[in-house]
């Protein structure tokens, strides 16, 4: 069983560029042409259609020209797949502007990044850890990305 993330970036870079500034930020292997992998996540990066276009402009006001789609399993190293999954959305949304949304299952959001403007979903129980903001001996190495992310002015509104 798996675990469907999408996020879906509007750049004026192509997906050949996405794919190859995804290597550079983590240390993925190749998979195909088109597709990366890591331990407990396996990921791709593909054109927006144009009615995936039209479809976000209508719910999120802009029209992304690119989706990165995370796929992780959810046994085994799901721990390892989620900590990479959020790094590595937090490097590109560091490293590319534009109107950004992570979705889960193609339909909840995660997060979304509009004009400039980071906020989380913070009632999405799968990503309670964007509520921490002060260290915890008990906290995950996911929790000190979150805390490291709103630290650096990554937002944290409820979307």
């Amino acid at each position: 069983m798996s675990l469907d993330y999408e996020l879906r970036i509007e750049n004026n870079l192509n997906s050949v560029e996405v794919l190859r500034l995804l290597k550079q930020l983590h240390n993925f292997d190749p998979e195909s042409e088109t597709t990366l992998y890591s331990q407990g996540i396996l990921l791709g990066v593909e054109i927006e259609t144009e009615e995936n276009k039209t479809m976000m402009n209508s719910w999120f006001g802009f029209q992304p020209t690119i989706s990165v789609w995370f796929v992780l399993d959810s046994l085994d190293d799901y721990e390892i797949g989620k900590t990479t999954l959020l790094k590595t959305v937090i490097r590109l949304l560091q490293e590319i502007p534009g109107d950004a949304v992570l979705l889960f299952n193609y339909e909840s959001l995660v997060l979304q990044r509009i004009a400039g403007e980071l906020i989380f979903n913070q009632t999405l129980q799968t990503w309670s850890c964007l509520l921490y903001t002060s260290p915890s001996p008990r906290d995950s190495t996911l929790d000190l990305v979150c805390r490291l992310l709103l630290e650096k002015g990554g937002g944290g509104g409820g979307g």
